[in-house]
């Protein structure tokens, strides 16, 4: 089997390779935060209607002076704004706006990564989602907040696509597959630490900025992280290239002979893909690839709902 250039050049995972994946994982914590922080900031949460004094039943409609239950959170987006009764249609918008907001992201991040390159577009993407997270936390009205949710949709959108094709470009085709596994076990982490943050900070407010505002550090990637080799070369920037996979092999302690014929390589290769190019058709093409093609597309469905889906389990169990 012929070895992939970008194997030849710099190994197929190696020390720099696993930097660049650390450095990506942590800058990527905001993105795990924001898509299961639905529960903390936007729950049901229990009331009762100050309008009528004799009334002490729990979620009675229509009320205008609602006094919410603080046992286990002590500001939400649903008590700030008052989203009950016939306004809670807000809260599914705010959340439903995030999906949105992250098909759009993937779509102009797609642009934006192709047309830019892959570093400027993760840094845009990391930075957004970070300015985005904390505006959230401070804006006065339900309407602007909303417009927040949207803009951190498009950032989270861009961070996952972004990050995910940087990372596979930096590595041994061979190693893809366990680049992607990485990826997703480091990510699972951050779904594990914000229910521990969200327990010891009880405001939706200040939980925001709290996962958003020590991440301003993504700022330092601009020196931290390097342009895509393949995505130089695809550019026609082979000596930027050859500059960049001679450093990089440096680091892994792998051999810089030949550099410029494995980028010449790498070019051959970028456009037989280019000539090869398939469509959303070719993964229904062969039996195989519509089970492969509908499962994954079910995997992904069934990994979302348990995340985004605030109703499924009203009582999350946590108190004072």
């Amino acid at each position: 089997m012929e070895v992939d250039p970008i194997e030849k050049a710099i190994g197929r995972f190696g020390p720099y390779q696993a930097w660049i994946l650390l450095l990506l994982s942590l800058g990527r914590y905001p993105t795990e935060f924001q898509l299961t922080n639905v529960v903390f900031i936007l729950p049901d949460v229990d009331y009762v209607c100050a309008d009528n004094p004799q009334m002490n039943v729990t979620h009675q409609c229509p009320c205008e002076n609602p006094v919410y239950d603080q046992s286990i959170f002590e500001s939400t987006v649903t008590s700030t704004w008052n989203l009950i009764c016939d306004r809670t249609w807000l809260a599914s918008l705010a959340q439903s706006i995030l999906q949105v907001g992250i098909l759009a992201g993937s779509i102009v991040y797609g642009y934006i990564s192709d047309r830019f390159g892959r570093k400027p577009a993760v840094l845009l993407a990391l930075s957004v989602e970070v300015a985005a997270v904390a505006l959230s936390a401070v804006v006065p009205e339900l309407w602007m907040f909303i417009i927040c949710r949207f803009l951190i949709g498009v950032a989270i959108g861009g961070t996952m696509l972004c990050c995910y094709v940087y990372l596979i470009e930096l590595c041994g085709k061979s190693f893809r597959p366990y680049i992607v596994a990485m990826i997703e076990m480091i990510y699972v982490t951050g779904y594990m630490m914000l229910p521990g943050v969200a327990y010891l900070v009880k405001d939706w407010r200040q939980l925001q900025l709290v996962v958003s505002l020590p991440w301003v550090f993504v700022i330092a990637y601009y020196w931290l992280i390097p342009e895509s080799p393949r995505w130089l070369v695809t550019v026609g920037k082979k000596k930027e290239a050859i500059a960049l996979l001679t450093k990089i092999a440096k680091k892994n302690k792998k051999p810089v002979d030949n550099m410029e014929d494995i980028v010449n390589e790498i070019e051959t290769e970028a456009l037989n893909e280019r000539e090869q190019r398939g469509s959303y058709i070719d993964l229904f093409k062969t039996p195989k690839l519509r089970i492969y093609t509908l499962v994954m597309a079910w995997k992904r469905l069934d990994n979302n709902i348990p995340r985004q889906v605030k109703d499924i389990n009203k009582d999350i169990n946590v108190r004072k």
